[in-house]
């Protein structure tokens, strides 16, 4: 009898993301072997026993769920997804695709002049009364005490960590706050404010995904939280790579 498998899908097959679910789940369980194919494979052949996990966009791969290829596509578009949160009513900053709307606000915003980019590519802070570039996107900014990433798969909250600046990080910027501006993720004194795994289901669910790292932002004065980005290939490793493979695990026997 041949042996049952996990067949990890990922958009791209040299992820760093991808090989360490490879990893912990050749660790964490022998039932299975744990194979990583290329979305664009022709070698590889389907079992009715094999038990798939897409990871990022995969398309043109026929084994993956197409409505979920459909939503990431939507994720990955930062103005498609902020048109589904503001269909669904989740919790956003005020945008625009208007620079004329953007200017009269008269306070700071973000132009975005790509919609499909990461780590701050394509963002532009426009100070109120400043003229902005011109952008296919602009968010009104939000001053945020914290920000906070919630790991959703398959429509449960199975991770939360902060973004904290690295230690000895010379870097001060605090509005866009990325790797390269010396902030990590973290989970060490980290408290979760009121409604944000909800607010996280709310918005992956917006879009039409079951799985997604979802960034939110926590603005003190308000005491309100409001979504960013759901990003359907989040980095991972560590303790929230072995989160998802538990998750992973559990499910071949449900």
């Amino acid at each position: 009898m041949k042996q049952k498998r996990i067949i990890l899908i990922g958009y791209k097959i040299g992820s760093r993301s991808l090989k360490n679910l490879q990893t912990q789940l050749k660790e964490d369980q022998d039932e299975r072997r744990v194979l990583r194919v290329r979305r664009t494979s022709v070698r590889y052949k389907r079992r009715l026993s094999d038990r798939i996990v897409a990871w990022g966009p995969t398309a043109p791969c026929p084994h993956v769920d197409q409505a979920q290829e459909a939503a990431k596509k939507v994720a990955s578009n930062k103005l498609l997804s902020f048109q589904k949160f503001t269909e669904a009513g989740v919790s956003i900053p005020d945008w625009t695709t208007n620079k004329a709307v953007a200017m009269a606000w008269g306070k700071d915003y973000l132009a975005r002049t790509l919609l499909r980019s990461h780590s701050g590519r394509g963002i532009v802070m426009v100070a109120a009364g400043e003229t902005p570039p011109n952008a296919k996107l602009y968010v009104q900014y939000k001053k945020k005490k914290h920000e906070y990433r919630v790991h959703v798969f398959q429509g449960k909250v199975v991770d939360f960590t902060q973004k904290k600046r690295k230690v000895g990080h010379e870097n001060r910027d605090n509005q866009i706050r990325n790797h390269a501006n010396g902030w990590i993720y973290a989970r060490d004194n980290v408290v979760k404010p009121d409604g944000i795994d909800q607010l996280a289901l709310d918005a992956c669910a917006a879009i039409g995904l079951h799985s997604g790292a979802v960034d939110i932002i926590w603005n003190e004065k308000e005491n309100k939280c409001y979504v960013l980005e759901v990003n359907s290939a989040p980095g991972i490793e560590g303790t929230t790579c072995k989160k998802y493979t538990n998750e992973i695990i559990a499910s071949l026997t449900a």
